[in-house]
């Protein structure tokens, strides 16, 4: 789970806990990494039959006065009572990326219902789909010329997608993505001086 958010705002997310076998009881743990960043509901869970689910809350946000950074971590499930260091596998990995809060007004995350349609969700119609629009901002959280760069390249391809048939828009889309690999391949050249490099830009 990869998640941007700017300074101040918080986002819930609802997931489903399934057991691949019987489980006794349970503790959610939060790594100390995300722990400033991330809250389980619940907090304990009771002992789960083989297929069984559980709806677990996770409440992720960015204080006010958080330093931009990408933080990576997990969310465990440990065993309760007599033997509470035990952990399960699988654990859930999750990154939290603090953005300024002035670099995007990000629109909601629209979740399941903006994978509906090949249009998407656009809630501030900016012509960039918001699950895109918040993707961008997840891998560009500190260059708002890179993430402007990367939302007119959205709204290229995504006009292509909407206004062609299918075989056309794979091929306007393949066009389109040569042109940006090209182009981004010319801005970040590296070049050397002695032991030095340095970005283009």
């Amino acid at each position: 789970m990869k998640v941007a958010l700017p300074q101040g705002q918080s986002r819930l997310f609802v997931l489903t806990l399934t057991a691949q076998d019987n489980i006794p009881s349970t503790t959610v743990r939060v790594v100390p990494a995300l722990q400033p960043y991330v809250t389980v509901t619940p907090a304990n869970i009771p002992p789960l039959q083989k297929g069984q689910n559980v709806p677990v809350t996770l409440n992720i946000s960015a204080p006010i006065a958080a330093a931009l950074a990408t933080i990576e971590g997990t969310v465990q499930l440990r065993q309760s009572g007599d033997s509470p260091n035990r952990t399960f596998p699988q654990p859930l990995p999750v990154t939290v990326t603090v953005i300024t809060k002035a670099a995007d007004d990000l629109p909601p995350d629209p979740g399941e219902a903006g994978k509906a349609t090949l249009a998407g969700i656009d809630s501030n119609n900016n012509g960039v789909r918001d699950d895109v629009e918040i993707y961008i901002a997840t891998i560009e959280p500190n260059s708002a010329k890179h993430r402007e760069a990367l939302k007119s390249f959205a709204v290229a391809i995504q006009r292509q997608l909407l206004q062609t048939n299918k075989s056309e828009a794979y091929e306007a889309a393949a066009s389109l993505t040569e042109q940006w690999t090209a182009s981004t391949m010319s801005e970040n050249s590296m070049r050397t001086n002695g032991r030095k490099w340095k970005r283009s830009w």
